[in-house]
């Protein structure tokens, strides 16, 4: 009994050992080649490239999972869906988590509808509208590579359409039918319509509501019981021809959603009326929120910006790509991923990616990795390594 007793004790401290270890991070680089449609990972432990992977297409996007250990990898002309296993995960052992650190590999190539588009990633839901069919595929991340089925919703007509997937519901936005659909998410059943969006594009969901670009401002849709009620916040006086909101994020430590609004960006209130313009030097490409609530831009001057939304001003700009053309044959678009206080912005041009520090907005490196990197996603994970 004395030597069970014995086990159990150095058991027990050596748990506690294990979970006073400070966890690390390790991260994992994943960009498209916009040429030859590979696949490319990054260690970022070493910035060393490990892995390349042929694709069935040419390559749409590539974003993480809410987990961040998939990439999905969308193939729109070619009507499929690569899923990237990034290799690295964790294992709980309930007071520390084990860092598991694989080679990459491909989980699935899927058909998941015709023209996959614009993507909703929440928590274990991923979903794709393809506009070719007009349906929404819906996957749950948790059997990413065990299973290749999906749930599939039929929408109103094939469109270039934005989704939202919610618990028992799924929110459909069409960019030619101007309004949103209600369907019950298990039967596929048509609950309710709002119209009155018109050149519907770029969808987000806030705790404050749902929020939908239109051409003539943006649509809040807010909770009533089982049905939504529409409201309108609209365009500001004087807003110049084909000036409107296409593109929103979200972050939960503000009340409000930002937009893309010509060369500037807006202030989406939901206790508002009319869209607050901050004007920028350029178009922006992207947005994206970091941990601390600032937003990163991206703008076609080919300059990186971090805003605090709060004071509406820009703390600091840093150049990071030449000027980005916004149309023509073969333009391919710069973009970027955040990794806490690291950002990866891929030069397409200069076959480079360059890494800049947030805290400063200085180029902390630029990474050669040859040939025409173009979407980028990061697979970040936390854990004890033993």
């Amino acid at each position: 009994m004395k030597k069970i007793a014995l086990l159990v004790i150095l058991s027990a401290g050596l748990s506690m050992t294990l979970a006073r270890q400070s966890e690390v991070t390790s991260a994992r680089l994943i960009y498209s080649d916009a040429k030859n449609n590979s696949l490319n990972i990054i260690n970022l432990n070493d910035r060393k490239k490990i892995a390349t992977f042929s694709t069935p297409g040419k390559i749409t996007y590539a974003i993480s999972s809410s987990s961040q250990q998939h990439i999905l990898v969308a193939h729109r002309d070619d009507n499929r869906l690569t899923v990237l296993n990034s290799g690295l995960s964790t294992t709980d052992h309930g007071d520390h988590k084990d860092l598991i650190e694989k080679a990459p590999y491909i989980t699935a190539t899927m058909n998941i509808g015709k023209q996959p588009t614009h993507y909703f990633v929440h928590d274990k839901t991923i979903a794709f509208f393809n506009d070719g069919d007009g349906t929404v595929a819906i996957l749950d991340e948790d059997k990413l590579g065990l299973s290749v089925d999906f749930e599939q919703i039929k929408a109103a007509q094939p469109d270039h359409a934005g989704v939202i997937v919610l618990e028992n519901q799924v929110l459909v936005g069409y960019l030619r039918l101007g309004r949103i659909d209600v369907f019950e998410r298990k039967t596929g059943k048509l609950q309710q319509t709002l119209e009155g969006c018109p050149a519907l594009h770029g969808e987000a969901m806030h705790n404050t509501g749902f929020y939908w670009g239109c051409s003539d401002g943006v649509m809040l849709l807010k909770r009533d019981n089982d049905k939504f009620i529409a409201t309108k916040i609209t365009n500001p006086t004087n807003t110049p021809a084909n000036t409107r909101v296409g593109v929103l994020a979200e972050s939960k430590k503000h009340n409000f959603t930002i937009g893309n609004f010509g060369k500037g960006i807006v202030f989406v209130d939901p206790n508002k009326t009319v869209l607050e313009l901050m004007a920028l030097p350029a178009n922006p490409i992207k947005m994206e929120f970091l941990e601390n609530g600032n937003l990163i831009v991206l703008t076609t001057d080919g300059f990186l910006h971090n805003i605090d939304v709060v004071k509406r001003s820009v703390i600091a700009s840093v150049s990071v790509t030449p000027e980005v053309k916004t149309s023509g044959e073969g333009v391919i678009r710069p973009s970027f991923a955040v990794m806490q206080d690291r950002i990866f912005v891929t030069n397409p041009n200069q076959g480079i990616i360059v890494e800049v520090n947030t805290n400063k907005m200085q180029v902390a490196r630029r990474i050669a990795v040859g040939g025409t990197p173009a979407s980028i996603a990061i697979s970040m994970v936390q854990g004890i390594r033993h």
